[in-house]
């Protein structure tokens, strides 16, 4: 057999040139005695190139990548909160916190999963006032009255709005009885107003000769009314009547404490007559 007379990869074999996959390697075979590349002797994903099985990208889709023959996915052909399924890159709700979904490879805030007045902010469900009306506040994603809202002598009801319905409860003065005042402080009213009264029994006793009572018009005590033909002293009784008893009488009799003045005097002189009866007289006609 002479193999000068046969070409490239054949082998002359009882006269007859025959291919012969000896001469090629790797994934080559011996056609027609010419070395061509074989897809048949690579696996999966792999190209036979110059007789090497090299990973071709082209045989895999998506965010695939061929790796040894086999398409895998490649996490790093996804984006953001991404995940690469089977070569497509599909969004990953685990990637994201709190209340974010994965929208297009992005984590954003989703309201949806927040309840009542809350915000979602920053994956994290928090307490929105926005979202409540008047004196609510917002507490746990609950709108609740809160009276501290309001103005004094206010709570907050139901429906978010303050009313006055404090009892005892006063701003300014008018909201007190008569002589009371507004206590700003403890906001009760208390009956401090000086010389005020609603009753005649707040009033002092009633003064001789005048009417002691509570004037509701004015709610001061009137003493003004004298009481007719009644008198304090004989300055106030006409002619030689005298005051006695509040009362200008004629030839009044002596009163228990005058006859006293009168039966001292009467002693008293008594008492003079006789110390100096009993003393002698002198040369000159007079007592020593």
């Amino acid at each position: 057999d002479n193999q000068a007379k046969c070409v490239g990869c054949e082998d002359c074999v009882n006269g007859a040139c025959v291919d012969d996959q000896a001469k090629c390697i790797g994934c080559e075979d011996c056609v027609n005695g010419v070395c061509v590349d074989s897809q048949a002797k690579c696996v999966g994903c792999e190209d036979c190139v110059g007789g090497v099985c090299v990973d071709s990208q082209a045989k895999c889709f998506g965010c695939e990548d061929c790796v040894d023959g086999v398409c895998v996915d490649n996490q790093a052909k996804c984006v953001g909160c991404e995940d690469c399924v089977n070569g497509v890159c599909v969004d990953n709700q685990a990637k994201c916190i709190g209340c974010e979904d994965c929208v297009g490879g992005v984590c954003v805030d989703s309201q949806s999963k927040c309840i009542g007045c809350e915000d979602c902010v920053g994956g994290v469900c928090v307490d929105s006032q926005a979202k409540c009306v008047g004196c609510e506040d917002c507490v746990n994603g609950a709108c609740e009255p809160s009276d501290s809202k309001c103005g004094k002598c206010e709570t907050c009801d139901s429906s978010g709005e303050c009313i006055k319905n404090v009892p005892n409860c006063c701003t300014t003065d008018a909201q007190c009885g008569k002589c009371e005042t507004c206590d700003l402080v403890t906001n009760t009213c208390n009956k401090n107003v000086p010389d005020c009264c609603t009753t005649d029994a707040q009033c002092p006793p009633d003064p001789k000769c005048f009417d002691s009572f509570c004037d509701l018009a004015t709610n001061t005590c009137d003493m003004s009314d004298k009481f007719p033909d009644c008198c304090t002293d004989d300055s106030q009784c006409p002619g030689d009547l005298k005051c006695v008893n509040n009362e200008c009488q004629a030839n009044a009799i002596p009163t228990v404490s005058e006859w006293g003045f009168i039966v001292m005097t009467l002693l008293l002189c008594s008492g003079l007559l006789v110390c100096f009866g009993r003393r002698p007289f002198t040369a000159e006609g007079g007592r020593p």
